[in-house]
């Protein structure tokens, strides 16, 4: 019948009938299994998905945003002929259009943030676990 003893640093472990000790329960973590790893690097593989589909998601609404911006400046500017302009008119117009390649630009990076994350997407396996 095993009995409990103290392994040299004093933690409880169980002997076997021979004598000799089960550390099993040394306190050190087990290395994970192959499965476990590949569970782990499928789950990865999942967050990073969903992250790409949500920055897509994301860029695609800011392009449409910019696009309607864009189109509601020029929807103003028509009503309204150039020599009728005040110098607040001007003005405005300026920072809109400041405002409004800022926005483009902003739109650019996160774009290319897609890109490279799309890029560091590690290959998937196309045949289903057996």
């Amino acid at each position: 019948m095993p009995a409990d003893v103290l392994d040299p640093g004093g933690r409880r472990v169980q002997a076997d009938g021979n004598g000799e000790s089960d550390d099993a329960d040394d306190g050190r973590p087990e290395s994970p299994t192959s499965e476990e790893a590949e569970l782990e690097r499928e789950i990865r593989s999942i967050e990073l998905d969903i992250a790409i589909m949500d920055l897509t998601r994301e860029v695609e609404r800011q392009e449409q945003l910019v696009a309607e911006w864009g189109d509601g400046l020029r929807a103003a500017k028509d009503d309204v002929l150039p020599h009728e302009w005040t110098d607040e008119d001007r003005r405005e117009d300026r920072e809109f259009r400041a405002g409004l390649k800022e926005a483009c630009e902003r739109v650019a990076e996160m774009r290319a943030r897609l890109t490279r994350l799309e890029a560091s997407r590690p290959p998937r396996d196309t045949e289903p676990p057996a």
